[in-house]
């Protein structure tokens, strides 16, 4: 059966029902892409929103982090005499055993060795690394108590971490002079190598 072998009535029926069904079909689909399309246009313009207010908030948050970044740098500069200097751990290990050797000698002690410790990774993103020695000493408890607070009291910050203290003759008579043997462990910190 042919279109044009129809009755005009039958034409105009299957046409208008065509463009129901299209109609029909259209609304089935394109509604709701359209009403998707919209509310995804609106949730990222209220996430273009939130973004722009945190930004502000930011902006008004700058002049505060500026001075608290400059209070912070100064205190790190402030800092940089109570560190025990080098360019590298290595060079800071030996400048520490120097400090334990200068009040070791400044105290009237007699030196035995010293140690010079690998300072532990600390990872690529520390500013400092912790040097230690460890050195043993001989003298009377005068000259012992005497080096510990130069230690102390230096311009550099340190810290004994172990300190064993024996008396290695226990029978000397009582006419000869008490010696003491001390075995201590000395850490400071340095500046981190920098890449």
């Amino acid at each position: 059966m042919r279109f044009q072998t129809l009755s005009t009535r039958d034409r105009r029926t299957i046409v208008v029902g065509g463009a129901a069904v299209a109609s029909l079909i259209l609304l089935a689909k394109g509604v709701p892409a359209w009403r998707a399309w919209i509310a995804e246009s609106r949730a990222r313009a209220t996430e273009q929103m939130r973004m722009a207010a945190d930004a502000d908030v930011l902006l008004a948050r700058a002049p505060a982090m500026r001075d608290t970044m400059a209070a912070r740098n100064a205190r790190y500069i402030a800092l940089a005499p109570a560190l025990v200097a080098g360019r590298t751990p290595a060079e800071a290990s030996a400048t520490l055993a120097s400090l334990v050797s200068g009040a070791a000698s400044a105290a009237g002690l007699k030196l035995g060795t010293v140690q010079l410790r690998a300072p532990a990774d600390t990872g690529a993103h520390r500013a400092f690394v912790r040097v230690s020695v460890r050195a043993d000493v001989v003298g009377d408890v005068h000259g012992l108590l005497a080096m510990l607070a130069g230690l102390e009291r230096g311009p550099v910050r340190l810290r004994v971490r172990e300190l064993t203290v024996t008396q290695p003759d226990a029978t000397a008579p009582d006419d000869r002079i008490e010696e003491l043997r001390a075995d201590l462990t000395v850490e400071g910190l340095a500046m981190a190598k920098r890449q």
